[in-house]
This record gives structure tokens, C-alpha cells and sequence, in this order.
């Protein structure tokens, strides 16, 4: 199928990802979420009804839909970059434009985490969700969006039951909620201890929140610092002095203090173990240096993961997902052309039923005008177009709805 006959509406995407374009270049292209309200009125100004906005660390994009990309293309490009403070030498270097079958593969590919920094992550779908959750609290929603990403969403769906993805993780995160399951099966049962608040610490914090965990407790030696950690993770403040009586009832121990000094060392898990009656305990230690003494290796009932050895299962992950990714692809390729095959029926269907309705306002014209040719052109045309004083005819009942749509 032709690509210009896939539908009426279509999609336009413009924007720079880690491909085309520097960091400096996207940090200009990102908007906060009040500057969102701005761009959709400049959108609307440019003739564009359906749009959304993503950005994420690795891209920053605009999908608009329209029957006539290729005029409203140069516009879209133009308030990004005005936005920016781009040049306009900068916007044509490090700016892409995709449209038509190219950029519906391109949303598909968003969806099912198959385009982002490391394939299969989560975070670029989620953010796409978010941003059409955004566009529709703008009212740039609209049935050809609606469609779009529906379809990208249901593909996305397939792609993740054939080729696993959740299973392989790929980050340092990933891989620790998987050794988590590993040893406790689901985190929801389990109770945790996040030991300062190291960057690194929190994101395996965060990421075990999502995958389930519910029962987290914060320390740090500085209390201020801990409150503040807690509050962004929804959880539980205590005392770093009560780290002993902490250790015993927690299965997972997060470490994130990078202070030169081991804080939990093979005395202080032994006893931790004994008084659990020797219940397996996880410690993950993002700490660098090390937090954990590796001693406690010995200790039969403590698995300890350091950073190269939650990086060794993440690095394995990424290698299984880029070996999977052939599969996602031809399962995309099959959910685009099938997308295609329909926008082109609903179409066809849709000038079909055009056809019937104006052939239907001639003969009834035709009829009433009693054979007079004059008359049934006026009116049929008062029909098709309705008059001036009137809720208006076939013609402008059927653009009206267009216009709201596109």
C-alpha cells in the first residue's frame, strides 16, 4: 500500500533523540509541565488539533496529526525551536521529520521499548502513556491520536509477551528487583532497609517500590536527609542507631553510603541472621566503595551483590533482549501493516458511505424539483451545503466533524 493512501489523517513526529542530536540540544528542547498549556495553543494556532509532547532522557519529541504534514511540518519545527532558542542551522542539523508509515512504525517502536537507550525498558513506554494522558487533560486528544496509540499499545502488548522482556533485566535497578525475586519470589511480602541515600541506592529503592515492595525503612546519619529520602519514596524514617534490631527484621538491605567505611560487616550480619533464625537475608551494596564488608560472603544465610555483580546479570539481560529484539521486530511489523490495512478500510469505508448519502441527496433533489433541472441543482446544492441561516448540510455536518478531528 501506498503510504499517502494509509489515511486522511496523518501522523507527523518532529523532534531529536540521542542519535540526532547533543544533550545540550535536547536539555533546550525539554519543557516542564507548565510551559505544556503554551504549546498547545501554538499547536492549535499552527492548525494542529491532535497533538502530544514526550520527552525523556533520551529524546524529545512532538507527534501531531494532520491531513497535510508536509505544509504544517516547517510550523511545528519552527515553534520548537523558537521555543529552544535553536538557530535555524542548529533545528536543520539535529532536528528529524518523519511522517506517514515511517512515523507510525516509529510510535509502535516507542511503545514496545524497542527505540529507547537500552531496548526493552519500561520508561519510554510509561512516558509515552504520560504524555498522552497529558494531551487529552489539553484537549489535544482526538480520535486519530486515540487510534494511533491504541493500536501502538496493543502491539506493545505482543511484542512484551513474546519476547520477555521484564523477565532479562537491564540496568543496575533491573537487576536488583530480579535477584530480589530471585531469593523471596514476590517483594511484596518482604520487608527492606535502605541505609543512606546514595543515589544509585534510591533508584533500586524506587524500582523495588514499583515491582511491589511495601514495607521500606530509611536511616542515615543524617535524619534530615533521611526524611527527605522517605518522602520520596513513600516509606518509613528511623534511627541509624537502631541498625542491629533494623537488620534482624529485614530480608532486603540496600546500602547506599559511599563513606570509605564499611557499615555492615560479618559480626554485625551474623547476629542479624541468628536472632532471624536464619531466614535468608539479600544485601545490596551500591555503595562505591563497597558498604558491605565482602566477609559476609561466608555467611551462609546473606547473599551479597555489589555493583560489578548486579552490573554482570544486567549486562547478560541486555544481551538476551538484543537477541529477542528480532522477534519484537517482525511482531511490530505485522501490528503496522495491520494497522495500515484497517486505516486504509476505514477510509475507503468512509468515502463509500459519502458516496450513498450524496447520490441519495440528488435523487431526492431530482425528484422534488419535478423535472426541473435548475431547480434540482439548487436544490442539491442547499442540501450539500446547507444555507447560510441553517445548521448547515451534508457537506458541512461531514467537514465540521473533520475539522474537529484533525
Amino acid at each position: 500500500m501506498n503510504e499517502t493512501d494509509t489515511s486522511i489523517v496523518k501522523p507527523l513526529i518532529i523532534g531529536a533523540d540521542h542519535r540526532s542530536s547533543t544533550m545540550s540540544v535536547r536539555d533546550r528542547l525539554h519543557m516542564d509541565e507548565g510551559a505544556l498549556p503554551g504549546l498547545a495553543d501554538q499547536l492549535r494556532e499552527a492548525d494542529i488539533r491532535e497533538a502530544l509532547y514526550l520527552s525523556t532522557d533520551d529524546r524529545v519529541e512532538v507527534l501531531a496529526l494532520h491531513d497535510d504534514c508536509e505544509s504544517i511540518a516547517p510550523n511545528v519545527a519552527r515553534i520548537l525551536a523558537d521555543r529552544a532558542g535553536l538557530s535555524a542551522a542548529e533545528a536543520e542539523e539535529q532536528l528529524y521529520v518523519i511522517t506517514d508509515e515511517k512515523a507510525i512504525r516509529h510510535v509502535f517502536a516507542e511503545a514496545s521499548a524497542l527505540d529507547g537507550l537500552i531496548i526493552g525498558e519500561p520508561a519510554l513506554r510509561s512516558a509515552l502513556r504520560a504524555s498522552h494522558r497529558r494531551a487529552a487533560e489539553l484537549g489535544m486528544d482526538g480520535p486519530a491520536l486515540q487510534r494511533l496509540l491504541s493500536a501502538a499499545y496493543e502491539a506493545a502488548e505482543q511484542v512484551g509477551r513474546a519476547a520477555g522482556f521484564d523477565q532479562r533485566p537491564a540496568s543496575i535497578a533491573g537487576a536488583a528487583v530480579r535477584v530480589a525475586r530471585d531469593l523471596h519470589g514476590k517483594p511484596d511480602g518482604c520487608s527492606a532497609l535502605l541505609i543512606g541515600v546514595g543515589e544509585l541506592g534510591i533508584q533500586v529503592a524506587d524500582s523495588l517500590r514499583r515491582a511491589g515492595l511495601k514495607d521500606l525503612t530509611v536511616v542515615h546519619s543524617n535524619l534530615q536527609r533521611a526524611e527527605d529520602a522517605a518522602t520520596s519514596l513513600n516509606c518509613h524514617v528511623d534511627d541509624l542507631d537502631r541498625l542491629p534490631s533494623l537488620l534482624e527484621k529485614s530480608d532486603i538491605v540496600l546500602t547506599a553510603t559511599n563513606t570509605r567505611r564499611y557499615v555492615i560487616d560479618e559480626p554485625a550480619m551474623l547476629a542479624a541472621i541468628r536472632a532471624r533464625r536464619h531466614r535468608p537475608v539479600l544485601l545490596i551494596d551500591t555503595g562505591v566503595p563497597g558498604d558491605v564488608d565482602p566477609a559476609v560472603d561466608r555467611l551462609e544465610d546473606a547473599f551479597r551483590y555489589s555493583l560489578n555483580d548486579l552490573e554482570g546479570v544486567a549486562r547478560e539481560g541486555r544481551r538476551q533482549r538484543e537477541a529477542e529484539a528480532e522477534t519484537g521486530w517482525s511482531i511490530l511489523e505485522e501490528a503496522v501493516n495491520r494497522y495500515l490495512r484497517n486505516a486504509g478500510t476505514e477510509s475507503a469505508t468512509e468515502l463509500e458511505a459519502l458516496r450513498h448519502q450524496v447520490e441519495s441527496a440528488r435523487q431526492s433533489a431530482v425528484a422534488d424539483a419535478g423535472g426541473d433541472a435548475d431547480e434540482a441543482t439548487r436544490l442539491l446544492v442547499d442540501r450539500l451545503l446547507g444555507r447560510p441561516e441553517k445548521s448547515g448540510g451534508l457537506l458541512q455536518r461531514l467537514f465540521g466533524r473533520k475539522d474537529k478531528q484533525a
